[in-house]
């Protein structure tokens, strides 16, 4: 699960597609303006796909890091995972388990994510 809660939908868009998804049982809103789904750049879709390039192998490869080295309001890059290339901000980090809050930006909204220290990397 990507983004859980979110359901991605490859359509063409017209009066009856909006209608059958605007209907659809258990959807309570949609990520755009004024409440009308916004689409998305086949490159956005990829980035969150991690489609276009070999970056598993390469962080597979990388060496691990603790999250002693990272602390919160430190901006970050994530590296590996659905999110890899996003930019955020560490919000929280729990150097017991290795997690980290990850504020990012995602659709337009700022989005809360738990990731392991070895997804990120410092910026700057």
């Amino acid at each position: 699960k990507v983004f859980p809660s979110y359901v991605l939908v490859r359509m063409e868009m017209d009066d009856n597609t909006w209608a059958v998804v605007r209907n659809t049982p258990g959807v309570t809103g949609f990520v755009g303006l004024d409440g009308k789904p916004s689409p998305l750049r086949r490159d956005e879709f990829d980035k969150m796909m991690r489609r276009g390039g070999n970056r598993a192998a390469a962080a597979a490869t990388a060496p691990k890091r603790t999250a002693s080295n990272i602390e919160a309001g430190q901006s970050i890059k994530v590296l590996s995972g659905p999110l890899a290339d996003f930019d955020g901000v560490v919000s929280e980090v729990n150097a017991e388990s290795g997690k980290i809050k990850v504020m990012l930006t995602i659709f337009g909204r700022e989005t809360p994510v738990e990731l392991t220290a070895d997804q990120v990397s410092v910026i700057g």
